[in-house]
């Protein structure tokens, strides 16, 4: 004579279903995660300056130069209007304390908004000695321009790897843990699920009858 067990119900099946959703959402949360922190990171890299002078062709400017940590950040010429580094080497010039005070190329191409104006970085100002300089450039009349401090190269290399591995590897981790949590629980509730219909309950098997007593037979 056959055994019959009753159908297996959802209270019978464990891990829970829920733990889909949790899988499913720790993908999700990794994808964001790392696409924000990709985009707050490069927004970071590329921001516009805080000036420290602002002037228009033939006027000259002063601003104090700080010690700067030219490991991390450089001193930098912006333009509202594009030039190249030799028609700034032309037509621009610093003075002040260091007397090798120049301008030199642009460690990498960086177009940011720096109070509703679009500015872009069109040459790093090479200083060796903090103090009071005076930048001046004849060019195109009505240009626009303005000194501050932009990432140096290597930091800004740095930063962009950073960027990148955010964007990259977070998602990756989530899918790859995401989909770990969904595949043990499938396996585990497949498992429960056959023991269930097998009659044996989310916690193991009914404790059956211990040993018989010693004693006479």
């Amino acid at each position: 004579m056959s055994h019959l067990h009753p159908r297996p119900g959802p209270g019978d099946i464990r891990p829970g279903r829920r733990w889909f959703w949790i899988g499913g959402l720790v993908i999700v949360a990794g994808i964001v995660i790392g696409i924000a922190g990709f985009v707050v990171g490069l927004v970071a890299l590329v921001g516009g300056p805080d000036p420290v002078a602002r002037f228009s062709s033939g006027e000259p400017a002063s601003f104090t130069a700080e010690e700067a940590d030219t490991d991390a950040r450089v001193w930098a010429l912006y333009a509202d209007t594009e030039f190249s580094g030799s028609e700034i080497r032309e037509s621009c010039t610093v003075n002040g304390p260091d007397p090798e005070a120049a301008f030199v190329p642009a460690p990498y191409e960086s177009t940011s908004t720096v109070d509703g104006e679009t500015v872009h970085l069109v040459s790093a100002i090479e200083i060796a000695q903090p103090g009071e300089y005076t930048v001046e450039c004849q060019t195109d009349p009505g240009a626009a321009f303005l000194v501050g401090q932009a990432a140096s190269g290597s930091s800004f290399v740095t930063g962009l790897l950073g960027s990148l591995a955010s964007f990259f590897l977070i998602p990756l981790a989530g899918i790859a843990i995401g989909i770990v949590i969904i595949v043990v629980t499938a396996v585990k509730r497949g498992k429960s699920r056959r023991q269930a219909a097998h009659g044996v309950p989310p916690h193991g098997p009914h404790p059956g009858p211990g040993p018989y007593p010693p004693g006479p037979r």
